[in-house]
């Protein structure tokens, strides 16, 4: 069973920014293991709920961001649109795929993605939240 494993290199700081990305570490994990395992009527379901808790977290995410006045706001929402994208159209790509070994590199490549993501976008708000937090004490 491939599963995506929460790390805490992955955390941010942010207490509800992390947990959020824990809930969608679940969510997704749920969905693969639907793909792998070929259960046609899981992975309808739980594709609609990846891509539902996706848009919900962007929507979260972008009002903090809007809230802490983060200069890059427009960059990352952009980078959100990208990622849903992929994530729509990969959920669909994955679906057609027939064997094991092609989902499970398919999944890996998706995995990379969400946590390059997590990495390099997410983790370039942390100051601007950290700022906004001492001013607001």
């Amino acid at each position: 069973m491939l599963q995506i494993r929460w790390n805490e290199k992955y955390h941010l700081g942010i207490e509800c920014v992390d947990e959020e990305h824990k809930q969608l570490v679940e969510v997704i994990n749920s969905c693969f293991n639907s793909i792998l395992h070929q259960d046609n009527v899981l992975i309808k379901a739980s594709a609609n709920q990846v891509i539902k808790s996706v848009h919900e977290h962007f929507a979260s995410e972008e009002e903090l961001m809007r809230k802490c006045s983060f200069d890059g706001l427009l960059e990352h929402m952009n980078e959100h649109q990208k990622l849903c994208l992929l994530m729509e159209d990969g959920i669909q790509q994955a679906l057609s795929l027939k064997t094991g070994e092609e989902i499970k590199e398919f999944v890996e490549g998706m995995i990379m993605q969400f946590f390059h993501h997590i990495i390099e976008e997410d983790s370039k708000f942390l100051e601007t939240y950290q700022q906004h937090q001492i001013l607001s004490r």
